[in-house]
């Protein structure tokens, strides 16, 4: 989730080689999203923090969450000429489409499994 950024301000600027573009792009969707992430995040660790009554817990837990949730933007975003590179090789092509299907299938078996446990 926390990658849409960087993919919306990649395909929305960069593609039409508009760097501003595409920086204003991820600006506005970081933000959007950061302000769901530090309220879903912040609200969970205080309340864990909150029963433990731990001051030094409380700073290890957001230490953590920060390291988190910041290591895959950071990979995502010095990973895309990597990405380009692999996406115009043909052989990786062919088996990105594949394996597309193969984790297609997966996902709609897992939905069917979890819909069969439900009834």
């Amino acid at each position: 989730m926390s990658n849409i950024p960087l993919v919306i301000g990649y395909v929305g600027g960069v593609v039409e080689k508009n760097t501003k573009k595409a920086f204003v792009y991820s600006v506005v969707f970081t933000l959007g999203t950061a302000v769901t992430f530090i309220a879903l995040g912040l609200i969970a660790l205080l309340a864990i923090v909150a029963g433990k009554g731990n001051l030094l817990w409380g700073i290890l837990l957001m230490f953590l969450y920060s390291i988190g949730h910041s290591a895959l933007v950071i990979i995502a975003g010095t990973s895309i000429s990597f990405v380009k590179k692999i996406s115009n090789n043909e052989k990786y092509n062919k088996l990105g489409t594949a394996l597309k299907f193969v984790m297609g299938f997966v996902i709609l078996l897992i939905g069917l499994y979890m819909f069969w446990l439900a009834f």
